[in-house]
């Protein structure tokens, strides 16, 4: 097969760590990829470095129907079967860009709210022969918004669970040394994210007493405003923003607890790399959080913007050796039906059956 993968993110986030190892999976298996992105986005840098064929696209909007027509070009000159794109916007896109071509579109939805009532965000996904929802809760919310659920295929997000076995590094950074308790979130500064709670959090712990220290890694829209709450509580010499780090995942195998603390979230691959690497995790029970964590056996869940409960499940586990060595294992079993492979092989069976 042919594939075309089409991504209109500048940032690196899990959407695209995704299309890397579905691509990385399709070139095994024989397929050929051609990667759609923006020029000098991570996607493209990272893709190039990989040896995939790129093809660049500079949309001003999701309906920037002379972009459209480029790709449309594209993807009859190369011969493409199908067209699969990865995020909400790359949809409309591709939606326009397939019309009249007899290819076939496949639309991933990362995300875990409605569809805008804008008749033509519906129809960008109408057009679609298939949407891969990367969670269950995804795909119940799409039913209600109209979608045949015939239409609709359960795809998890997959984690490469080889990359924790080698030795853990050593951080560069002194801030973080010692024998403090560090706990930390990955995730982008965003409201979906509500980092906000996070920081809240930290406070009611550092009321019980605990000698911690707090990591955030990832930057986003909300960085200003969540250096103004870690200055307003005092946490300024606990709570340290790390931005984007390219080593995030050895920042990740240092951590005591691992926190997600998501308003919305489609499911959270951050909480696989965490079980995977064997640490707790603590997390709030929405969107696709809990088909991962089955609280008090692979993680703890707790309701979403409640800073006192958050800090309450970090207490327990702190405070608990054996409940923390449970969450560990029970983490490490249930990280096993995550991986990036599955995924990659769900994907596939999923365009074969739709090109027949």
């Amino acid at each position: 097969m042919k594939i075309a993968h089409l991504d209109t993110e500048i940032s690196w986030r899990g959407g695209e760590q995704q299309i890397l190892y579905l691509a990385e999976a399709l070139k095994k298996a024989g397929d050929e990829n051609l990667i759609i992105a923006r020029p000098n986005s991570a996607l493209e840098l990272r893709m190039s470095e990989g040896g995939f064929r790129r093809f660049p696209v500079s949309p001003w909007t999701e309906w920037d129907f002379f972009c459209a027509l480029s790709i449309r070009r594209c993807l009859r000159k190369e011969g493409v079967d199908l067209l699969h794109t990865h995020t909400a916007h790359a949809a409309a896109l591709g939606a326009l860009a397939v019309m009249g071509t007899g290819i076939p579109l496949i639309a991933s939805r990362r995300v875990d709210f409605h569809l805008s009532r804008n008749p033509l965000s519906r129809w960008k996904y109408l057009r679609a022969a298939r949407i891969l929802a990367v969670s269950s809760a995804i795909k119940e919310i799409l039913i209600q918004d109209g979608i045949s659920p015939e239409r609709i295929e359960v795809v998890y997000s997959g984690v490469d669970l080889e990359r924790f076995k080698g030795e853990k590094k050593e951080i560069p950074d002194t801030r973080l040394l010692g024998s403090r308790i560090l706990i930390g979130q990955i995730a982008a500064l965003s409201d979906q994210k509500d980092p906000l709670t996070f920081v809240r959090a930290m406070e009611f712990l550092a009321q019980k007493g605990f000698d911690f220290r707090a990591v955030m890694v990832g930057d986003g829209p909300l960085k200003m405003e969540v250096e103004r709450e870690i200055s307003r509580l005092n946490l300024k010499d606990r709570v340290f923003l790390l931005g984007f780090r390219e080593d995030a995942l050895q920042i990740l195998r240092h951590l005591d607890v691992f926190v997600l603390s998501s308003r919305l979230e489609g499911l959270g691959t951050s909480v696989l790399d965490a079980m995977a690497a064997g640490i707790p995790v603590v997390a709030t029970g929405v969107g696709g959080i809990p088909e991962m964590i089955e609280t008090e056996i692979s993680g703890l869940l707790v309701a979403p913007q409640n800073p006192a409960a958050l800090a309450g499940a970090l207490e327990r586990i702190l405070s608990d050796s054996s409940l923390k060595q449970k969450l560990i294992k029970g983490g490490g079993d249930k990280v096993q039906f995550f991986s990036a492979e599955k995924m990659a092989q769900s994907t596939r069976a999923v365009y074969q059956r739709v090109l027949g």
